[in-house]
């Protein structure tokens, strides 16, 4: 069983992936193993849709749910030889992501709010947090959400329903930041922090 439609987002983490990258739907695949990475052929499929603000928590049971309903469906045919696997090959293009990286998840102000959101997603609780940094040190960022305010890039704002984080286009407004495993929602605190590791204000 994989956690994407297959040929697409082979390898690893998947589900992350699909989240970054801003797919509207994904799926799992049940396949035959051969030496080659997700390469076997297919012997079923469930489509999963992704709602805006979905995380890989949220898809993740998603795709365990639509795992259970598959391999239900699927087994008694296996079993009774009424089904036979098709080839990936007939399916389109492939493409293949590896495992993720810390690095992957930093949050630089050059992104667009959108390239940010989607990679906050990506990783919210319990998986490790996307993060900022600054000349003093870095901020990880748990959950924060799309605003139509302003805000300079790489400069966070105080604004009347929370603290703002310019990216290249827009804003996000933090909900949740953590500073090493402690979590805060509360906006003088997040200020705080933000200050102490060298984010600028826009005032």
């Amino acid at each position: 069983m994989h956690g994407s439609l297959l040929p697409k987002y082979r390898g690893r983490a998947p589900i992350n992936w699909v989240l970054v990258h801003g797919e509207t739907s994904t799926g799992i695949t049940l396949h035959a193993m051969t030496p080659k990475p997700d390469d076997g052929d297919i012997f079923g499929q469930k489509e999963i849709p992704i709602v805006w603000d979905e995380t890989a928590l949220s898809l993740t049971n998603k795709a365990a749910y639509a795992g259970y309903e598959l391999l239900r469906e699927t087994i008694p045919l296996l079993v009774n030889k009424a089904i036979s696997g098709i080839s990936q090959k007939a399916l389109g293009k492939s493409s293949y992501f590896g495992g993720r990286k810390p690095e992957d998840s930093h949050l630089k102000k050059e992104m667009t709010s959108r390239e940010a959101f989607n990679q906050i997603r990506a990783v919210a609780d319990p998986w490790p947090n996307a993060f900022i940094t600054g000349e003093h040190g870095s901020i990880k960022i748990s959950w924060a959400l799309p605003h139509n305010a302003q805000c300079l890039p790489g400069h966070f704002k105080r604004v009347s329903d929370g603290i703002l984080l310019g990216f290249a286009d827009a804003p996000l407004r933090l909900v949740t930041l953590k500073n090493g495993a402690e979590p805060s929602n509360d906006p003088n605190i997040q200020v705080l922090w933000l200050k102490n590791v060298g984010i600028k204000e826009d005032i």
